[in-house]
């Protein structure tokens, strides 16, 4: 079995993983944003939380716009006008705080899952960009 690394360790990856699951037959399809990491980003979620706070859909705030901590992974449930409408914006906010916090994008995955079952068939797409935050090199 496989140890996950300490909680304590610098120089490690963050996901964020955008994550859309649709059942034939179901309006209630489920969408979201998640931000794990193996390594403390309380300080980089609050920041991202206290940003996407002060968004409004038609004139109004958003109630309940924030990633919730669930273990290592942050995720941020979207229903549809918020999909349709600030998707995008609360992705570049996450990209540029995790930017400005040191990280570098490494690279991007995308897959598409599908699943045949007695209940119906589903479909999960994923798009996951991967960050890396390197100390930096001595010179010697």
């Amino acid at each position: 079995m496989a140890t996950p690394p300490p909680t304590s360790a610098k120089g490690l990856h963050v996901f964020l993983k955008k994550e859309f699951k649709m059942k034939n037959g179901s309006v209630a399809n489920k969408k979201s944003l998640t931000l794990t990491a193996h390594h403390n980003i309380k300080n980089i979620v609050a920041a991202v939380n206290g940003e996407i706070a002060q968004y409004q859909l038609k004139g109004k705030p958003v109630k309940g716009l924030q990633f919730n901590a669930f273990g290592s992974h942050y995720i941020l449930e979207m229903n549809h006008d918020i999909q349709k409408f600030l998707e995008e914006d609360i992705i570049l906010c996450c990209m540029d705080r995790l930017s400005t916090s040191g990280y570098r994008f490494l690279c991007q995955v995308d897959s598409s899952i599908n699943s045949q079952r007695m209940t119906g068939a589903s479909i999960t797409q994923r798009e996951v960009w991967t960050y890396i935050n390197l100390p930096p090199l001595e010179n010697k």
